[in-house]
């Protein structure tokens, strides 16, 4: 598990009386955001395709924003 995971975890703990627990909810809620800042990060660059051409800046970030509207419907 690498460290931001760990991180991540660390914000989840529920202590109980029967010991500490990881609110899996909210634990899946922060690896989705997770997720989308990384799509965020990438916005305003442009991605290479298979092909190695580039793609234009508006339709990389138009992809990214599919991405994460796709992110968002599956996971919530």
């Amino acid at each position: 598990m690498n460290e931001r995971i760990k991180e991540l975890v660390s914000q989840c703990l529920d202590k109980r009386l029967d010991g500490i627990h990881v609110d899996q909810e909210m634990f899946a809620l922060l690896i989705v955001q997770e997720c989308i800042k990384v799509l965020e990060d990438l916005r305003g660059y442009s991605g290479v395709g298979s092909d190695g051409n580039p793609y234009d800046t508006p339709s990389w970030n138009a992809a990214l924003k599919a991405a994460e509207e796709v992110i968002i419907k599956r996971m919530h």
